[in-house]
């Protein structure tokens, strides 16, 4: 309210988006557009943008290039927006997609790790004996792995994938 006193919020899902045709100037997703209702949102999200609007799609992705975080992988699972970001040249609608992307990082400690993977989609939907198997493991690689073992803290690398693309002049 006080800082932009014309900004408006409401709760909706991306499918029923609770405003007029031609109303944003840009549309921005970060971390969720991957679980969107691709058929339904994605003319949701067109409707409401102005003519040359944007659409703005950013992720942050664990940096698997990074020995360490290549093993997590494998023992949590991985990342689950890969097919989406795929797919985006071939989002109906929208013009050709802009690219960039930069590292980045967030400074962990063992806890806030297995808090992490424990809340991850991939994790959080197993039976309870196989997410127990699957942080044990996670606690084990925070243990072991040279890069880990006897840290305190430490930092999971990233690398932020940042998309915007306007809409197809009509």
């Amino acid at each position: 309210g006080r800082t932009v006193p014309a900004a408006m919020a409401a709760c909706s899902t991306a499918e029923a988006l609770p405003v007029r045709s031609h109303w944003a100037e840009s549309v921005v997703v970060a971390q969720a557009f991957h679980w969107f209702d691709q058929e339904r949102a994605v003319p949701e999200i067109r409707r409401i943008l102005l003519p040359g609007g944007a659409l703005g799609l950013i992720w942050n992705v664990r940096d698997e290039s990074v020995e360490w975080v290549a093993e997590l992988t494998r023992i949590a699972g991985a990342e689950n927006s890969m097919e989406t970001r795929a797919g985006l040249e071939r989002l109906p609608g929208f013009e050709r997609f802009e690219y960039r992307h930069w590292r980045t990082g967030q400074m962990l400690d063992r806890d806030t790790l297995l808090a992490h993977v424990g809340s991850r989609s991939t994790v959080a939907t197993l039976g309870d004996r196989e997410r127990e198997r699957v942080l044990d493991e996670v606690a084990r690689l925070c243990e072991s792995h040279p890069d880990l073992a006897g840290r305190e803290t430490f930092e999971l690398p990233y690398e932020t994938q940042a998309f915007r693309a306007r809409l197809t002049p009509e």
